[in-house]
């Protein structure tokens, strides 16, 4: 028999969910068996067809004393057998692979609130689905950001689409607009990192407003690949060329999807009858996410079909290196902290002599993302070597540009890292 297993709860905490299902009705007649249901627009075609003789549809939860056993196949409460009988299509076993790694690997929380920054494309649209239909099990409350960036003539088109999905599952909506060229020439940068820091600013604001636990945002599996793809490309090192993290806790950001495969999320929603919206910019190969996306990555999945597993097992190695790197990092700045002032971080010799190069080099990183964030900047950090040699050959007063406009000063055995200060691009 398919199944999920729980078995890591507490015999309060299963005793509290009996509870709450015995109130719902959903028992099934025996000790610790409820039937839960499934929602319609979940059926397969053919239980679609013979609901009125078969239906109701549930699945089966079985709860001991410090466990939940959670049967996969989809039974007919009105016939025992029959072909309408099977197990759980794959769509709703993907919502519940979603679930599973909100639950376990996000640690979401029954009973907090949850922004969802929806575009109206395929992904983000796809988030919305599966958050709204997994929402009322664990009594999340949902709040929608969507973005107009003014850089299209039918963005305006966009966030109303969003907004209409949003009215129809009950959803507040915020839309929020962003002056992007206007950004970009005041800033003196690129339309891309323009619209990416103009977004994250308005869903920080839009968290605080609705006072959500955490943004989430529709990243899946390929843009995994993507990312990685990006930063190799810039010279990033380890552990960074892992990719981005399914959770950004200093941001309040985290990616339910990033395990899940984009074609999987197209195919739940033909199957919902759930549209999205095409935007034609992505198909624009002037921007460079889209000229790897579009040239290189398809040459190199004829090389490695399993291009995606192999990233993702990248992406795996690259957070348990990481998590363990960062107790060592917390344990060695509890000892010897760095000095942080307004626009700079300042290693110092204490915290630096007698480390290996490998503690060093993490130590730069985060202080180079850490600049970047705070002067709302992406972190394009490339592994500082050069600084790294400098200081290993006592080479002081020495100055090294790093990529992200950001600065390292050698002084004294301490190493200085700062932002630039950059002149905004003005057009005569």
């Amino acid at each position: 028999m398919r199944y999920f297993l729980i078995d890591d709860l507490r015999a309060e905490e299963t005793k509290r969910l009996c509870e709450h299902l015995d109130a719902m009705d959903l028992g099934a007649g025996l000790d610790g068996i409820y039937w839960l249901p499934i929602p319609a627009h979940m059926l397969s075609a053919v239980q679609k067809e013979h609901e009125s003789q078969c239906g109701p549809y549930v699945m089966a939860l079985e709860c001991e004393e410090t466990s939940l056993r959670l049967e996969l196949l989809v039974r007919a409460r009105g016939r025992i057998r029959c072909e309408c009988v099977a197990y759980a299509s794959p769509e709703l076993q993907r919502c519940l692979d979603v679930e599973r790694f909100c639950r376990h690997s996000l640690k979401m929380a029954d009973g907090d609130t949850w922004l969802l920054a929806v575009s109206g494309g395929a992904d983000s649209t796809a988030l919305l689905c599966i958050m709204a239909l997994l929402a009322p099990q664990h009594d999340w409350q949902l709040h929608v950001a969507t973005v107009d960036h003014q850089l299209r003539p039918e963005s305006a088109e966009d966030a109303a689409f969003v907004a209409g999905l949003c009215r129809g599952w009950r959803i507040p909506c915020r839309i929020l607009t962003a002056d992007v060229p206007r950004l970009a020439r005041q800033e003196g940068l690129g339309t891309e990192e323009a619209a990416r820091r103009a977004r994250y600013a308005l869903l920080k604001q839009a968290r605080q407003a609705c006072g959500a636990t955490a943004i989430l945002l529709g990243h899946h599996r390929s843009d995994v690949t993507e990312d990685q793809m990006l930063r190799f490309l810039r010279g990033t090192g380890w552990p960074a060329l892992g990719g981005m993290r399914a959770e950004d806790a200093e941001r309040h950001l985290l990616r339910p999807l990033l395990r899940t495969d984009k074609h999987a999320l197209k195919e739940l929603l033909h199957c919902c009858g759930i549209l999205w919206r095409e935007d034609a910019s992505n198909a624009d190969t002037r921007y460079t996410r889209n000229r790897l996306r579009h040239t290189l990555l398809p040459l190199l999945r004829q090389e490695n079909p399993r291009l995606e597993d192999s990233c993702l097992n990248l992406w795996e190695l690259a957070g348990i290196d990481g998590e363990y790197w960062q107790q060592e990092l917390e344990h060695h700045l509890a000892r010897t902290p760095w000095q942080e002032a307004p626009g700079s971080i300042t290693l110092p010799r204490a915290l630096l002599r007698g480390t290996h190069a490998a503690l060093r080099l993490r130590l730069y990183h985060r202080a180079v993302a850490r600049l970047a964030r705070l002067s709302g900047r992406q972190a394009r950090s490339a592994t500082p070597l050069g600084p790294d040699q400098a200081w290993h050959g006592g080479r002081g007063g020495t100055t090294f540009q790093l990529p992200g406009s950001i600065m390292a000063h050698l002084k004294g055995g301490s190493i200085r890292f700062y932002v630039e200060k950059r002149q905004a691009v003005r057009k005569s």
